[in-house]
């Protein structure tokens, strides 16, 4: 004996609304890359801003989800990174309003949005060496397969272009 089903209201039949991702999932790499160029960061620096995020989605995803754009987000994370790694408070010093002139804000609301950060992550900055070779494995891994797909899709292209020219032979 088969059962029927409950006849449902068109309201009940509505798909559930997904629930959107973090902001951090939609980071704009060409946009992070001319961060990154500009603002002179070193590889280090961003697997360890990338850890500081991945922290924050974490701890805090409200703060993740928020008000505070994904842009913004890496660029404040890629920011403390770079002065947790290199600001000796001597030679290498990293200056705000050089980091928000890249950036194209002023000084003072990326000071803000930098004890915002810090806070959100609970001032937390410190990375386990395991921790930052876990985040380069995977940051060189996803550089490794994007290179392939390119390759791929640009011998395919050459495969193709070459074969038609064969036939016209």
């Amino acid at each position: 004996m088969a059962f029927s089903r409950p006849k449902r209201s068109r309201s009940s039949r509505r798909r559930p609304l997904r629930r959107r991702r973090a902001t951090l999932d939609r980071l704009d790499v060409s946009r992070t890359a001319e961060l990154s160029r500009s603002t002179q960061a070193s590889p280090a620096s961003l697997v360890v801003a990338l850890l500081y995020l991945e922290r924050l989605r974490a701890t805090n995803p409200s703060y993740v989800g928020g008000g505070v754009s994904s842009p913004d987000l890496f660029l404040v994370s890629l920011m403390v990174a770079s002065k947790f790694l290199h600001d000796d408070g001597e030679d290498e010093e990293v200056f705000n309003d050089e980091w928000a002139e890249a950036a194209g804000m002023e000084a003072s609301e990326l000071n803000r949005k930098e004890i915002e950060f810090l806070e959100a992550i609970g001032w937390s900055v410190f990375v386990e060496p395991k921790e930052f070779e876990r985040m380069r494995s995977r940051v060189e891994t996803a550089v490794a397969k994007r290179q392939v797909r390119c390759r791929i899709k640009f011998f395919k292209g050459k495969i193709n272009c070459h074969c038609k020219n064969i036939g016209k032979s």
